[in-house]
């Protein structure tokens, strides 16, 4: 999107985090990045092949990975 241009002749973005520490009825800046962070996860998900004749034997990871979706 942004290469599209949706932030052309944008020139400042602002974004509030709510800091439950901070002193109340006050709003705190500050210049450049602040309390940013990033987290990875990495799920495995382990299936167990059926027959098409007994499905409830088997253990279906596309339904498992649905769920959690």
């Amino acid at each position: 999107m942004i290469k599209e241009g949706c932030l052309d002749g944008v020139e400042e973005i602002y974004g509030i985090h709510n800091w439950p520490l901070g002193k109340e009825s006050t709003i705190s800046v500050k210049s450049g990045a602040m309390m940013a962070g990033g987290t990875r996860v990495v799920i495995n998900i382990k299936g167990q092949g059926g027959h098409g004749s007994e499905p409830a034997t088997s253990i279906d990871p596309i339904t498992a990975a649905c769920y959690i979706h």
